[in-house]
């Protein structure tokens, strides 16, 4: 699930089988954020009348239950046509808190977890305080209301009424603490964060000298703070020290070979039911271009997950830009006109935001989201502008190609589909960047994704479905293979490959064969892998496939082993085409 997560699918696995009113109160807590106070009041209201019925469950319930009316209440003042007020309902509902829950039963020998404001009720042998930070061991008292500490004295002096104040709560919470480190009988361990949820620093408790003054000889409190992710061992044994950290030799690098032998074929790993080999995708082959162990480990599913932050990344703005287009350009409808890209695109970009990224609702990723919609606005009407001057109809958004490519199975998911007046088909790919590598790479003849396209063709039987047969119908009619084309979305330019003479000031035509060099690495990469043969890596693999194929490297970034078994060489791992050398 995690996995999952990481890689932008936010959609719950158990979500299919929800029915009744857990389908529908799934469905409102993913719906959209409500716009007014009126809208949000109903949602709470709906919210109240899908919680479940089970009597096991009636006591929770009938609390959450309770507490949406309170929120109801603290909203009914509003004006229902107003702005909803969001943060006054989330201030609201974060003053909730739970009613405690019963201690359960002590168990001789066992574990006893303590709060900071409990008194002990028996010895422990270790004692483990968690959240030694400043403000907690003591916590920092509140005072009087009405009197300094000092008029507090004179009060009591005067006619002896004892008030509270700082100094009388900090000896009550020094004496609590002092009891509570008392208790345990052979150890106490302290645990304290060093850094709180934005990295800052964090300092250990106020109480810190005053321990340090327990310790004979103990002159410097701050040397009794010790990192755990300093020391050696694990973080239990640095916690108990309770067995001895087994040594381990360091192992001595091995020599990289140029290639491994395996008696199996690497290019059939992944395969159907039926025993026969799974199709390759274009970006799957582009990075078998790229590096064979890459492919070999995605092949595997064994590819490095990197965790980290959720970033509006360049995948995911291609992402998103994709499927705005999809929906803004239906295949058989006019162009949309400026006036109606500019009033659609902020709402088909906040629909595709809660599908496939929520994070970006939050008000922090606002520039970027305004900055996105900005690019996605300027890219739709480039392209509007595009389709009109060529006269094209769109036949097809997002349909499946399937093939074969020098006798293995290929698929691919092309993004459009246009046709010219005279019937030319021409398969469109969005990309979410600029045109000057992708040019580069298309004269050098090293493109493996449109040029695959053109190479496919749509299946069809007596299932499928009306859209998918216009397409094939479009695509079969034409003698020739179709068109192919690149559409760069911060550019706004479209590449074309596959027509000789295309008078238009709007299309950037790229002649000759795009994918010679890359069919040919393919290839060899191919007869290699069904020989058992793995080929490695060098550190100029890199810059070869920059330069001479400008092609991304990002393959050689997908795991640490690739590092690890990349040979230290100035020659590239692949030779050379004509004319290439650098």
């Amino acid at each position: 699930m995690a996995n999952a997560v990481m890689a932008g699918d936010f959609q719950p696995m158990l979500v299919h089988d929800l029915r009744g009113k857990q389908a529908a109160l799934f469905s409102l807590i993913r719906s959209a954020s409500p716009a007014t106070n009126g809208q949000l009041k109903e949602q709470i209201r709906s919210f109240q009348r899908l919680l479940n019925d089970d009597e096991l469950l009636a006591p929770d319930v009938a609390e959450a239950k309770q507490l949406a009316s309170r929120l109801v209440a603290a909203l009914g003042n509003a004006n229902d046509a107003a702005e909803a007020e969001l943060e006054k309902a989330i201030q609201f509902a974060a003053a909730y808190q739970a009613p405690p829950c019963p201690r359960g039963p002590y168990y001789l020998g066992g574990i006893s977890v303590m709060l900071a404001h409990e008194m002990p009720k028996r010895q422990f042998r270790k004692l483990l305080v968690l959240g030694f930070n400043d403000g907690a061991y003591p916590p920092p008292p509140s005072g009087n209301p009405f009197f300094l500490d000092s008029e507090v004295e004179a009060i009591s002096s005067a006619i002896g009424l004892q008030l509270p104040s700082q100094a009388k709560q900090l000896d009550a919470a020094l004496d609590l603490f002092s009891r509570q480190i008392g208790s345990a009988s052979d150890q106490v361990i302290f645990l304290l964060s060093e850094r709180d949820r934005g990295g800052s620093f964090l300092s250990a408790s106020s109480s810190l000298p005053l321990i340090s003054r327990l310790i004979t000889g103990m002159d410097d409190p701050e040397s009794l703070v010790v990192p755990l992710t300093h020391s050696e061992g694990t973080i239990w044994d640095r916690l108990v020290a309770w067995m001895p950290r087994p040594v381990v030799e360091p192992l001595q690098p091995l020599e990289v070979q140029a290639h491994y032998e395996f008696d199996l074929d690497l290019l059939s790993l992944r395969k159907k039911d039926d025993g026969t080999p799974r199709a390759q995708s274009p970006s799957r082959l582009e990075k078998l271009l790229i590096s064979p162990l890459a492919w070999v480990l995605a092949e595997l599913g064994a590819e490095h997950v990197s965790w980290q932050p959720e970033a509006l990344d360049v995948m995911l703005r291609g992402s998103l830009a994709h499927e705005v287009f999809e929906r803004l350009f239906p295949p058989g409808k006019d162009h949309p006109s400026d006036e109606v890209i500019e009033e659609k695109v902020p709402e088909l970009l906040l629909e595709r935001i809660r599908a496939i990224a929520p994070f970006l609702q939050t008000s922090a990723w606002a520039v970027e989201r305004n900055t996105l919609e900005a690019e996605i606005t300027k890219s739709a009407k480039h392209w509007s502008m595009v389709l009109k001057s060529l006269d094209a109809e769109i036949v097809g958004n997002e349909f499946w190609l399937t093939g074969t490519l020098f006798d293995h199975p290929v698929h691919g998911k092309a993004d459009c589909l246009l046709r010219l007046p005279d019937g030319q088909p021409i398969v469109v790919d969005y990309k979410k960047s600029s045109s000057g590598t992708r040019r580069q790479r298309l004269q050098k003849g090293w493109d493996l994704q449109v040029d695959l396209y053109r190479r496919m063709t749509v299946r069809i039987d007596e299932r499928s479905h009306e859209a998918v047969v216009r397409i094939g119908e479009t695509l079969n009619g034409w003698s020739k293979q179709p068109a192919v084309a690149y559409h760069t979305l911060n550019d706004g330019n479209v590449l074309l490959n596959g027509i000789e003479v295309f008078d238009s000031t709007d299309v950037e035509l790229v002649a000759g064969d795009i994918a010679a060099n890359a069919l040919a690495l393919i290839s060899a990469r191919f007869e290699a892998l069904k020989a058992g043969r793995l080929e490695t890596n060098t550190t100029a693999d890199a810059k070869f496939f920059q330069k001479a194929a400008a092609l991304g490297t990002y393959a050689l970034e997908d795991s640490p082993l690739i590092t690890a078994f990349m040979r230290n060489d100035t020659a590239p791992s692949v030779t050379l085409p004509d004319g290439q050398d650098d």
